[in-house]
């Protein structure tokens, strides 16, 4: 929910514990009373024709202690362990950040979500948001990678009705080249050190060349650094500027971007037997493929894999071939084949290690 677009009962807000005090400034607690609302017998309506009053200020008046993103990464854990269950381990590997924050102390929310008889968030993710990215139930959640070749699929940043990809996995160097993630998003911090504060807004520009930039608005009030560093790495190899709206102009050119994603790239085995990541399925249509990804449906049919844990193979049930490593005329593109038993159709399902919490 966006938290200037609802309206609550004021009695009803006190009967639900109001906002979680716990948290700072801003940031996170609109998903929490959503969450909140929802899995605990309310319900959260849009109603046509409706009206509800906001004022925005032109500016924040107030500032972040440590920063934005320590601000929002604390509230997020805080609303993650108190309302997720166990799908919080989700949240945590595509934003391991928020793992290292002090969160406090959250026995009162716990314990009001106890006296309120609230549902799990399996229930929400079943009965309020059927679409979502999660998939409830899985075999393995992490990298997908090739025996021989030792690469990892990949989505390469790219769409639905693209080819999946495959590439050097994570820490293996290659293009990842020897510089840490963690130095890089330290860097990137002192940048943003020597502003006042975390910008609300900053204009991304990538210039594929000079005739074609592909310019995006940003905000990093509602992400962390981590979050714009592995955007920037999937866009692509490109010059990149980052500019404050308003305020001075910082330039990273090529040498300075990240050189591996700040978050391993998760892919699922699910108990569908799909190979899933994010909404995306892999979907073959036809012998030989391409293998390319697809919403996920959930009826089987072209979106089917049998993964055999001793042969390490993923079979194709509609094609009845395997998937196998890249080809010379795509070295980035996994294929299909007939299945043969060779290494090249060997494939580990390793579940991420989820990042040290504290």
């Amino acid at each position: 929910m966006a938290g200037g677009l609802f309206s609550i009962d004021r009695d009803y807000f006190q009967e639900i514990g109001t906002y979680d005090a716990g948290m700072d400034i801003w940031g996170g607690e609109n998903l929490e009373i959503s969450f909140r609302i929802w899995q605990c017998g309310g319900t959260l309506e849009i109603v046509t024709c409706s009206h509800v009053g906001h004022v925005f200020r032109k500016a924040t008046p107030y500032t972040f202690p440590g920063g934005t993103g320590q601000i929002i990464n604390k509230n997020n854990r805080r609303l993650a362990e108190v309302w997720m269950d166990e799908f919080k381990n989700f949240f945590y590997i595509i934003s391991p950040g928020v793992t290292k924050v002090d969160y406090g102390d959250i026995s009162s929310r716990a314990g009001l979500r106890q006296k309120l008889q609230c549902r799990p968030f399996s229930w929400y993710l079943e009965n309020v948001y059927p679409d979502s990215q999660i998939p409830r139930h899985y075999f393995s959640l992490g990298e997908i990678r090739n025996v021989e070749t030792n690469q990892c699929l990949d989505n390469m940043a790219r769409k639905e009705n693209e080819k999946v990809g495959i590439f050097n996995c994570h820490g293996m160097g290659g293009n990842q080249g020897n510089r840490s993630v963690s130095d890089f998003a330290a860097e990137f911090r002192r940048l943003a050190s020597r502003l006042h504060r975390w910008p609300e807004m900053v204009l991304v520009q990538l210039f594929k060349d000079a005739l074609h930039p592909k310019v995006l608005q940003w905000s990093l009030i509602n992400g962390d650094p981590e979050t714009l560093l592995e955007w920037i790495k999937r866009a692509g190899d490109a010059e990149l500027r980052i500019q404050q709206v308003e305020q001075s102009e910082q330039r990273w050119n090529r040498a300075q971007r990240p050189p591996c994603p700040i978050h391993p790239l998760v892919f699922s085995y699910t108990a569908n037997k799909e190979i899933r990541t994010d909404d995306l399925c892999l979907d073959v249509s036809k012998l030989n493929g391409p293998v390319t990804m697809l919403k996920c449906h959930h009826l089987k049919g072209n979106q089917l894999w049998e993964y055999d844990p001793v042969k390490l193979t993923l079979l194709h049930v509609n094609s009845n071939q395997c998937l196998d490593k890249a080809t010379e005329d795509d070295s980035q593109v996994p294929s299909i084949r007939d299945c043969s038993g060779n290494r090249s159709q060997q494939w580990l399902l390793r579940n991420v290690t989820l990042p040290e919490t504290f």
